[in-house]
C-alpha cells in the first residue's frame, strides 16, 4: 500500500510515496509580517497569536514573523500567546491585548483560526482598520473580515491545487507511473480589493 501526505508541512524521513502542499510556511510568515510592518509605517507595537505549540507549519510561520520584524527596529513585539488553534481563545487573548496595550498597532496570526478571533475582537471593540492584522488563510469569515477592512492581508494557500494534485498524483502512483516526490502549490497575499474574487472562487455556488 502506498501512502501520501499533504497540507502545509511535509514529513521528513518517512516512507510516504509523495507530498503535495505548501512547502514555504516560513516564507508565508515573512510575507505577512512584512506587509503588516510596512502598513504600520515601520513603527509601533505588535502582538502575535502563535497557534499550537509543536505544529510545524505554525512554528515555521512564527519564525518568519520574528525574523522579519527584526528588520524593523522601531517595531516592538509586546506579547506572543498560544491560541491552540481555537477562535474562542484568540478572541479572549486579543480582548486582553486591547485593554493592556491601547496603542497596539498590529497583530500577526499564524493559523486558520486565530485571524477570525483577532478580527472579531477588534471589530467588536470598534477598532476595525485601526489595528493592522495579517493572518492565514481562506476561512470564509477571514475573507469577510478582509472585505470589510478589519483584516489587512490574508496569506491564502492554494488549496484547490492541493486537493487536485493529491488525487492526480495518487492515481498516477497507483498506476505505477512516476510521481514528483514533492509538489509545492504555493500561496498568495490577498488584500481587500480581491476579497470578493476569493469568496466567489472558494465559496460561490
Amino acid at each position: 500500500m502506498k501512502a501520501a501526505t499533504f497540507a502545509s508541512s511535509d514529513i521528513d524521513d518517512c516512507d510516504r510515496a509523495f507530498f503535495v502542499g505548501n512547502t514555504d510556511n516560513y516564507g508565508d510568515g515573512c510575507a505577512l509580517a512584512k506587509a503588516v510592518c510596512e502598513q504600520m509605517g515601520g513603527k509601533g507595537q505588535i502582538a502575535i497569536l502563535s497557534g499550537t505549540m509543536g505544529a510545524a507549519s505554525h512554528e515555521e510561520r512564527l519564525k518568519g514573523f520574528y525574523d522579519t520584524i527584526a528588520e524593523y527596529p522601531d517595531i516592538e513585539v509586546v506579547d506572543e500567546q498560544r491560541d491552540n488553534d481555537t477562535v474562542e481563545k484568540a478572541i479572549s487573548i486579543t480582548e486582553s491585548w486591547l485593554q493592556a496595550y491601547p496603542n497596539l498597532g498590529g497583530i500577526l496570526c499564524n493559523n486558520m483560526s486565530n485571524p477570525v478571533g483577532a478580527c472579531k475582537a477588534v471589530k467588536d471593540a470598534g477598532k476595525s482598520g485601526q489595528i493592522v492584522i495579517g493572518g492565514m488563510d481562506h476561512d470564509l469569515r477571514t475573507l469577510e473580515y478582509l472585505k470589510d477592512g478589519t483584516l489587512y492581508v490574508a496569506q491564502v494557500q492554494n488549496c484547490y491545487d492541493m486537493g487536485y494534485k493529491l488525487i492526480y498524483n495518487a492515481v498516477k502512483a497507483i498506476d505505477g507511473e512516476a510521481v514528483e516526490d514533492s509538489t509545492n502549490v504555493g500561496s498568495t497575499s490577498v488584500y481587500a480589493a480581491d476579497a470578493d474574487k476569493y469568496i466567489e472562487m472558494l465559496y460561490g455556488e
